[in-house]
């Protein structure tokens, strides 16, 4: 017999919560401090760190509107939370050592539930 899930529906979303088992770090680019060089001091800061869901994307799905979205490489999806708001393509999270720039963002339904991210993982 397969894994069972919680399926819990939010204002007709549905999220599985035992799918939410990866410990993700949100962080938006660090304060306008710079250090000698010019760089910025800090160049992330944590938002918040939350347990999400990742799925990589297949070259089906990555294939939206008869053009190719080939930035988007996995759908990342959390519990919505406030101090996320603000959530825009110049952050950027972290699962372990791995790092994802983020291209959208969605309130699924824009009920502050489930917060959605399209991320393209950064190969260094």
């Amino acid at each position: 017999m397969g894994r069972q899930f919680s399926i819990v529906q939010f204002a007709g979303a549905y999220m599985r919560f035992g799918e939410l088992r990866h410990s993700l770090t949100i962080q938006q680019p660090g304060s306008a401090v710079k250090d000698a060089y010019g760089a910025p001091s800090e160049p992330y800061t944590t938002v918040v760190t939350a347990y999400g869901s990742i799925r990589q994307l297949t070259g089906r799905e990555s294939f939206v509107s008869g053009q190719m979205a080939a930035e988007v490489s996995h759908l990342l999806e959390i519990r919505y939370d406030t101090a996320l708001s603000g959530i825009d393509p110049s952050w950027q999270v972290l699962l372990g050592a791995r790092v994802f720039d983020i291209v959208r963002s969605e309130n699924v339904l824009e009920a502050n539930k489930i917060l959605e991210l399209q991320v393209r993982e950064r190969v260094e």
